[in-house]
């Protein structure tokens, strides 16, 4: 069963970030960190990958794609970012 590809719930992230970040609404920010974490629980344990294909059953875990991985890695980052910048303003 395929979920979704990283680097289209990376997008999500980033777009729910900008969200909170431009709002400060704490909702906006627990949906980027939920989708964060689906994609860091998809890891794989070798290297650390981010797995282009977010796949139930492990199928296709030898294709991944540097791109997807990229986006995944920029996008928790910068929500990495914005809980860094929250926790300097309390």
């Amino acid at each position: 069963m395929r979920i979704e590809t990283a680097a289209q719930v990376a997008r999500f992230i980033i777009a729910w970030t900008v969200a909170y970040n431009h709002t400060g609404k704490e909702e906006y920010l627990h949906k980027a960190q939920s989708l964060a974490n689906s994609i860091v629980n998809f890891q794989t344990k070798n290297a650390g990958q981010y797995r282009t294909w977010l796949y139930i059953d492990g199928k296709r875990s030898d294709r991944n794609w540097d791109n997807a991985a990229t986006e995944a890695a920029t996008a928790i980052l910068a929500l990495n970012d914005a809980l860094n910048n929250k926790k300097g303003k309390q």
